[in-house]
Formats: structure tokens, C-alpha cells, sequence
């Protein structure tokens, strides 16, 4: 195990609030645009990434980006639960029992045999 690092942190950490502005500036536009907000944010990561302009460097082993895609999934998840209308909800739990139950192990199982077909994962 590495030790500390206190200029990872801070990159990590103002990384992280770069996301949060951006998202919080963004979000009435993305909104309007009638486009998933977690799209737009992979498109700017794809821009901005070393596929696009290069800005930024991060490679799939990075700390910094696991810490920015824990905090994406939690922005999308907290996103998501906040906008929920819980009598929606109870008025389709079948569809929505079926979706959450066999819906995703299917969806996971159909990912992991594309995986371990095309990738040898």
C-alpha cells in the first residue's frame, strides 16, 4: 500500500468540485436538451480525454478516476431517487418488480457473457 499523497488529494478533491459545478451549471441545459445527463458527461469526458483534446490523462488504473466515477454514480443515483414519484411507483410495481428483479440479472448475464466472449474477461 502507497502512503499518503497530499497532491493527489487535492487534484482528487478539485476534481471532484469541478464535476459538481459543471454538473450543477449544466443541468438546466442538459435538462431542456431532453439528452441523458450521464451521456453529455461521457461525451465531455470523451472530448476532454486522451481521445479528444487531451486535456486530461487518466488512465483506467487512476485513483482520481474511480473517485470521479464513485461520485458520478452517486450524483445519478442521488438525481434519480430525489426526482422519484412514488405513486408512479406503486401504480407499476409489476413492471417495476420485473425490471428490478429478473430485468437485471439478465441484463447482467447477457454482460457478462459479451464480456467474456469478446474480451476473454
Amino acid at each position: 500500500m502507497t502512503g499518503f499523497n497530499a497532491d493527489a488529494l487535492i487534484a482528487g478533491l478539485a476534481l471532484i468540485g469541478i464535476v459538481i459545478i459543471v454538473s450543477a451549471l449544466l443541468s438546466g441545459l442538459i435538462d431542456r436538451s431532453g439528452l441523458p445527463q450521464v451521456a453529455v458527461f461521457i461525451g465531455i469526458g470523451a472530448a476532454l480525454g486522451p481521445a479528444g483534446l487531451g486535456v486530461f490523462s487518466v488512465m483506467l488504473d487512476s485513483p482520481i478516476l474511480r473517485v470521479v466515477a464513485t461520485l458520478s454514480l452517486t450524483l445519478v443515483l442521488f438525481t434519480d431517487a430525489v426526482s422519484l414519484n412514488i405513486s408512479e411507483v406503486r401504480r407499476h410495481a409489476n413492471l417495476a418488480f420485473r425490471m428490478l428483479g429478473p430485468g437485471t440479472i439478465l441484463c447482467a448475464a447477457l454482460t457478462a457473457l459479451a464480456a467474456w466472449w469478446l474480451l476473454g474477461v
